[in-house]
């Protein structure tokens, strides 16, 4: 679908991403073509491509799922639309487990190598912009000079700290063994950043034995992001529910009281 000189709408913009005839034509006009200004919290369109493209195909999906959470079209939602795609059971969960490893150890972004293909014939130019991403001033690269240097052609993509969350949650679920090395990451990083991370192994607090919850609830009351340190004491309170709920508990009160009881039963009534 060719653009008009006009900038497109919403409307337009989600009809020529689903109007490509296959994953790889997609993926050249979600990166270089200039995202509009719309809502990015509404994800609706990006889920709708995705599906598009994976609902009977598994192949390419982590791909497709990375370029999608990480474009600036939904950057607001894309936490919200990470989870979808990774509910919706589309993307296999080894690979599932790597997007979240990348997430964690990556820095500001992340960096997708340019298939060298795209380079071939005469006709395209991407305009990469002077910080990688589309619309920039500085001159096209075109397909020439993309030959002539060995190097490969990336693009950057943000990773924002909602992915973050997503992945040290995802993580800390599927091995709760590693919550200390995703805490150690936590202190590596930026404020937002390690923040991020603390918030979701909060999130996926319940899958650690509690002498461990109590641990990361301590560390994380000390950390000095405000959301971190109140999830950390509602994490806390919900323990202390859990102890006063639990049967061993009960029985221990029970016992204690009944102790008190036949005590006080020893004692001569004043009546």
């Amino acid at each position: 679908m060719e653009r008009s000189s006009e900038s497109p709408s919403p409307l337009e913009d989600l009809a020529d991403l689903m109007g490509a005839t296959d994953l790889d034509e997609m993926y050249q006009r979600l990166l270089f073509r200039p995202p509009i200004r719309s809502n990015t919290w509404d994800t609706f369109g990006a889920w709708c491509v995705f599906h598009r493209f994976h609902e009977h195909d598994p192949d390419g999906a982590v791909t497709t799922a990375a370029l999608l959470v990480t474009d600036p079209r939904w950057r607001s939602g894309a936490g919200r639309l990470m989870s979808q795609i990774a509910d919706a059971g589309l993307v296999p969960d080894e690979e599932l487990e790597l997007l979240a490893e990348t997430f964690v150890a990556a820095g500001p972004q992340v960096y997708w190598p340019v298939p060298p293909e795209w380079f071939t014939g005469p006709e395209i130019v991407i305009d990469l912009g002077a910080d990688g991403g589309p619309g920039g001033d500085d001159e096209p690269v075109d397909r020439a000079v993309a030959e002539d240097d060995d190097r490969p052609v990336v693009v950057g993509r943000q990773v924002l700290a909602p992915l973050r969350r997503w992945a040290a949650a995802r993580l800390l679920g599927s091995a709760p063994g590693r919550w200390s090395a995703l805490v150690a990451r936590a202190k590596e990083m930026d404020s937002k950043s390690g923040s991020a991370i603390m918030r979701g192994l909060i999130d996926a607090g319940e899958v650690l034995s509690p002498e461990v919850r109590r641990v990361l609830a301590s560390l994380a009351t000390a950390w000095p992001n405000k959301g971190v340190r109140e999830a950390a004491s509602h994490l806390l309170s919900s323990d202390e529910d859990r102890h006063l709920r639990s049967p061993d508990s009960a029985a221990m009160s029970n016992e204690r009281g009944g102790r008190r009881r036949g005590v006080a039963g020893l004692q001569p009534s004043l009546f």
